[in-house]
């Protein structure tokens, strides 16, 4: 499925929850290879931050290897982060069926994040 990047960053975290539910065990399988496919992009964007922050940066005075982005460069900074995370990735899985959420007490706001995920 294809999706852009910024939706997929913005749901990491219910994400997160979604995958340490206690599922029957074939749904857990299915959305354990979800995990991973989503791990990898989202590992590869956090990379690519990582350099911008550094390109951006400086490194703190206080802690090595810490960087923040200087405050003259944001701009910049933020016009190449907004332009990655609306780039659209593909994600090699088959949408879920809501219905595998019956019986969880899963908040709408969080499942609504979740809405690519889903038919």
């Amino acid at each position: 499925m294809k999706l852009k990047l910024v939706t997929l960053v913005e749901s990491e975290n219910v994400l997160e929850e979604l995958f340490n539910l206690d599922l029957p065990a074939k749904i857990a399988f299915k959305l354990s290879v979800i995990d991973k496919v989503v791990q990898e992009k989202l590992f590869s964007f956090k990379k690519v931050k990582e350099k911008l922050i550094v390109k951006y940066g400086e490194e703190s005075k206080e802690q090595q290897g810490f960087f923040s982005v200087k405050e003259e460069n944001k701009p910049e900074y933020f016009k190449e982060l907004s332009e990655i995370l609306n780039e659209d990735i593909e994600i090699d899985c088959d949408k879920l069926s809501i219905d595998i959420l019956e019986g969880q007490n899963i908040p709408v706001k969080k499942i609504s994040k979740l809405s690519w995920l889903f038919e």
